[in-house]
């Protein structure tokens, strides 16, 4: 009969496909185009790293990979987009500490959680800056901390959206330095430089690989560096530690995580590529001059890093009193 005959099609192909050792699963894929979406706008820091990697993965996979923007909601939005896709390897997130570390602590209705996403590669760490506006007064977040406290309410703070980590980096240096500022958020980080700039919005905590260009242009200006010394390309901004405030030195990072259920045969041959191209001389060059420490660590010790800086958050979230709906 037709049916039967279908059907033992069907388990023949099962038993077949159950039968491919997992290298061969691995060569299988890709066969198509992969999508890496990457859950803020053009321009930003997470879309960089994304940008810098792409052609190299292309090469290496022997496909496309389309970077894909889909910002909004502090980076959820296009997180929340893959673990609905079909956990088959051609639909990826860049993924970073905003949107899987600190996101689900904060949000109490997120619809999605660190168990909905398989930790890929671990692409960079990425060093962070207090940059403010330009006019002003107060060269140093120390310097800051004191104006805001003898002018409370006065001033405020910038994020790249609800929810990252700038608006949680800035939530804590209120409760920690007891300050009376209001959180303005915007979507992604371009668009809170301009009001930065123009003294609309008076500091911000923000990736050294997207602030850079612009401290470097004198558009904003740097009050202190996340990082372990001065920069050579910013000798004149301290430091937190050289100002007592190491507690708020943020690292962030960037990775690559996939919906849970894709292969892991798939997530090997992916973060394989990702290291592949972070090898390359011109890449890790290319990161490092836009001050990220490129990394290529695979799925387990990415993973270990998701889970410790979740903790971290939630704790910073609990401490704050942060939470949103």
């Amino acid at each position: 009969m037709p049916t039967r005959l279908h059907l033992m099609t069907l388990a023949g192909l099962a038993a077949l496909a159950g039968s491919l050792p997992l290298p061969a699963l691995a060569q299988a894929w890709p066969n198509k185009p992969v999508t890496l979406v990457v859950p803020f706008p053009p321009g930003g820091g997470n879309d960089l790293v994304a940008r810098q990697i792409a052609p190299g993965l292309q090469q290496l996979l022997g496909q496309s990979v389309v970077i894909d923007n889909k910002p909004g909601a502090g980076g959820t939005l296009g997180v929340a987009y893959v673990t609905k896709a079909a956990p088959d390897g051609y639909t990826l997130s860049i993924c970073a500490t905003g949107n899987v570390a600190v996101a689900p602590a904060l949000y109490s209705k997120l619809s999605y959680g660190v168990k909905d996403l398989v930790p890929v590669s671990h692409i960079v760490n990425t060093p962070t800056v207090w940059v403010a506006a330009p006019d002003l007064p107060a060269n140093t977040l120390k310097e800051f901390i004191a104006l805001a406290r003898s002018q409370p309410g006065k001033f405020n703070f910038a994020s790249s959206g609800n929810g990252t980590t700038p608006h949680l980096a800035g939530e804590a240096l209120k409760a920690k330095q007891g300050l009376d500022m209001q959180h303005v958020p915007y979507k992604g980080t371009s668009p809170a430089y301009i009001d930065i700039g123009s003294g609309r919005v008076s500091i911000m905590m923000d990736s050294l690989i997207s602030a850079l260009p612009l401290l470097e242009a004198g558009r904003v200006k740097g009050l202190a560096m996340g990082t372990s010394a001065r920069l050579s390309k910013l000798p004149n901004v301290p430091t937190l530690a050289e100002q007592g405030l190491a507690d708020m030195a943020f690292t962030g990072w960037v990775g690559i995580c996939a919906p849970v259920g894709t292969p892991q045969a798939v997530v090997d041959r992916m973060s394989g590529a990702v290291a592949e191209v972070l090898a390359q001389p011109a890449v890790r060059e290319s990161l490092v001059k836009q001050v990220t420490e490129p990394v290529g660590a695979g799925p387990a010790k990415f993973g270990e890093l998701i889970q410790r800086d979740a903790a971290l958050w939630k704790k910073i979230v609990t401490d704050s009193n942060a939470q949103l709906d």
